[in-house]
């Protein structure tokens, strides 16, 4: 689905650079602040939707958070059980 979307991306991002010429106006810069301004309504509707850790997975971002029991305080592997070793 992904390589579909890709295409359908590439060929209408063609397809408006060929309608908007720059001899013409500047419609293409307003088409180009649309597109943004848009972008950014569906980040930060997606952010207040969903929460930082949903939007943060949705990107791309690493996981960050750990389970504090299942490391030391140097960041060194803690025994099975959670305790920490001594």
């Amino acid at each position: 689905m992904s390589d579909l979307t890709t295409v359908v991306s590439a060929v209408g991002g063609a397809a408006v650079t060929g309608l908007f010429h720059p001899q013409q106006g500047d419609v293409f810069g307003w088409y180009s602040i649309g597109l943004l301004s848009g972008m950014a309504v569906f980040f930060l509707l997606f952010l207040l939707m969903n929460g930082k850790a949903a939007t943060a997975a949705f990107m791309g971002a690493p996981e960050t958070r750990r389970d504090r029991t299942d490391t030391t305080h140097d960041g060194t592997p803690g025994p099975p059980d959670g305790r920490p070793r001594r």
